[in-house]
């Protein structure tokens, strides 16, 4: 196995979800759907006052009743606006960064599910391409990888663009492998 140095990969992703790394590094992160925003919530929940509001007046006669029907739901909506801005604020505090792939011009670094996975391009002697596919699923993109040192892995690569991912690794392997012969 060739002898090399790498950087330390939490600095790597520290860099990458800070926004401050060099132009050469190549950076995909799963694409997340965006929670509801609090505005969301409380304009969500105006307009369903109002159209609660609306139905009651057209259903109910007497005004008495139409008061006590008021000040329950304005209290079920304090109520509920208070358990969102908890919600809100709790999942912030547990949220995690997005699965991270970065490529880099001697290696990979993979972040997933609290999981760091390094693949440097010094220790592999070859490496392909693979698409698995079933009928009933989209296809599964995967690099096969063997080592110097006799090891072989497979590296699935499922963060969205699958294809563009593998494709990107493969030619900053193949780059990194013809400048390392030079």
């Amino acid at each position: 196995m060739q002898q090399h140095s790498l950087p330390d990969p939490n600095s790597v992703l520290q860099q990458v979800w800070q926004r401050d790394y060099p132009n050469t590094w190549r950076v995909f992160s799963s694409h997340e759907t965006p929670p509801l925003s609090r505005l969301t919530i409380l304009l969500i929940a105006l307009i369903f006052l109002l159209f609660s509001l609306s139905l009651c007046v057209v259903f109910t006669a007497s005004l008495q009743q139409l008061s006590w029907f008021i000040l329950l739901f304005l209290l079920g909506f304090f109520t509920l606006s208070i358990f969102f801005v908890q919600w809100s604020r709790k999942r912030k505090e547990r949220k995690q960064p997005k699965p991270t792939m970065v490529v880099l011009p001697d290696r990979v670094v993979e972040y997933r599910r609290q999981r760091i996975r390094t693949l440097a391009f010094a220790d592999i002697s070859y490496m392909r391409l693979r698409v698995e596919g079933y009928q009933d699923a989209p296809p599964s993109i995967l690099l096969d990888i063997n080592h110097y040192n006799g090891q072989s892995t497979i590296w699935e690569i499922d963060i969205a663009p699958s294809d563009m991912i593998a494709q990107c690794i493969l030619d900053t392997y193949t780059t990194y492998r013809v400048q390392s012969h030079h």
